[in-house]
């Protein structure tokens, strides 16, 4: 299950929010090869500051236990900044990621799914 958990100063409404979360899904879906109701996405507004300014900022928490390789980030970097700007207003050079590949021994699971610790077999 891919998650994005998006940090911003940049406030929106609810209607834009909603269309960025449905790019982003396809996006998230497409790369790591999971169907999109697998994709969970957060928008968190945050107070925030990068180089000591408080300009339109975002920061993109990005875990999925399926990795993708380096050409695949950047390109999905590429498409995900975009979407950030488009919908939020925040500027290229002020969106950072992070990618995070989770352990598939994680307590990550569907609500029906009981979570597997790393010490279960």
């Amino acid at each position: 299950m891919p998650v994005a958990i998006i940090h911003s100063n940049n406030p929106t409404d609810y209607l834009t929010v909603s269309r960025m979360f449905q790019d982003m899904t396809e996006l998230l879906a497409d790369a790591f090869g999971r169907p999109k109701d697998a994709v969970l996405i957060s928008l968190n507004s945050s107070q925030m500051s990068l180089g000591m300014s408080e300009e339109p900022v975002a920061y993109l928490d990005i875990r999925s236990v399926t990795q993708i390789g380096t050409e695949e980030i950047r390109t999905l970097c590429v498409h995900l900044g975009e979407s950030i700007t488009q919908y939020l207003q925040v500027p290229q050079d002020r969106i950072h990621f992070q990618f995070l590949a989770v352990a598939p021994q994680a307590a990550w699971s569907f609500p029906t799914d009981t979570p597997r610790h790393t010490d279960e077999p």
